[in-house]
């Protein structure tokens, strides 16, 4: 009676540290699951960041005005000699706007066409290879400066592989009529792929046939012609536009102020860490506690007299 009541105790302790080792595991699945709140948040703000990098196209370049050609010589040579700088060139409008009339059937409808200068990430189909060639946000508003909701947004999936008609126009002075006029211009295009644009209006051609486009329906007018500088990413733009602002040259540079998303991303990247590192010195805890009750076990058989064999198999089964 007197040994059984020893092997009483002896076992009730044993379970004792069975009930530590469910305690560590439920504090380690809490902390894991606290580990994926801030990884989460970290990588949606991360992807926001990269898809504002790769989309926004405004924000990676630098205009001035023609008549800063001078100027701009001066300091030609550190833009160009900069790892960011793509290319410099001449133009009036960075788009045009127009309709489709497979879409719409009117001119208020705004549709944004741009050059193909930067690589596109494409959800659907493939990139543009010719002239004849368009690519285009995936759902498309055909008007930019209306409050479009998500249902009145054309999914543009059931279009891909068409051919579609850009019209366009240009305004002209007509003097028999004393007035002006609109002049339009159509340009068949097959939609070869689909991008994500959070503006929903962005599509792009061949950067040829854009000039091609602006020439025809945009005649140069001297006051107005810009020289854009293009660059890889908005940091490298910010980078080139010090250069800009050190020489007290005169630019304009389109700027989206990420810096809460900075912070929100930045803040949920730290408390990651601290949740993974809490997590590794729990695991840490969690295999000490684990040997050292799996000796209490073992101690516990051999005073109950089982041979080194049979703690052999019962070190198996445990493990």
């Amino acid at each position: 009676m007197k040994n059984s009541f020893k092997l009483f105790i002896l076992a009730h302790k044993n379970n004792r540290g069975i009930h530590k080792k469910v305690v560590y595991t439920v504090i380690m699945i809490l902390i894991f699951l606290l580990l994926i709140i801030p990884f989460s948040i970290f990588k949606t703000y991360d992807n926001e960041l990269k898809r504002f990098e790769n989309e926004d196209d405004s924000a990676k370049i630098i205009s001035f005005y023609y008549d800063e050609k001078e100027n701009y010589e001066k300091i030609k040579n550190k833009v160009e000699e900069s790892k960011y700088f793509i290319k410099e060139k001449d133009y009036t409008m960075p788009f045009k706007n127009g309709y489709f009339e497979e879409i719409s059937d009117s001119m208020s409808d705004d549709i944004y066409i741009y050059p193909y200068i930067y690589e596109k990430d494409i959800v659907s189909g493939k990139n543009i290879k010719n002239e004849s060639e368009i690519i285009c946000s995936s759902l498309l508003r055909t008007n930019y400066f209306e409050n479009t909701k998500s249902k009145d947004l054309i999914d543009m999936k059931k279009y891909l592989g068409k051919t579609l008609n850009f019209k366009t126009a240009k305004i002209v002075y007509d003097e028999e009529i004393n007035d002006y006029k609109n002049i339009y211009f159509t340009y068949k295009f097959k939609l070869t792929g689909l991008i994500y644009d959070s503006s929903n209006s962005k599509c792009y051609i061949n950067e040829e046939k854009f000039d091609e486009i602006i020439t025809e329906t945009f005649p140069e007018i001297p006051m107005q012609k810009e020289i854009g500088i293009y660059t890889t990413s908005n940091e490298g733009a910010k980078t080139i536009a010090k250069i800009f602002d050190s020489n007290n040259m005169f630019y304009n540079l389109s700027e989206v102020d990420t810096i809460f998303i900075y912070l929100i991303r930045n803040i949920s990247f730290i408390l990651s860490i601290i949740f993974f590192i809490l997590l590794l010195i729990m695991f840490n805890i969690y295999i000490k506690v684990f040997i050292k009750e799996k000796e209490k076990t073992l101690n516990l058989y051999n005073f109950l007299g089982y041979s080194k064999n049979d703690l052999n198999k019962i070190n198996e089964y445990i493990i």
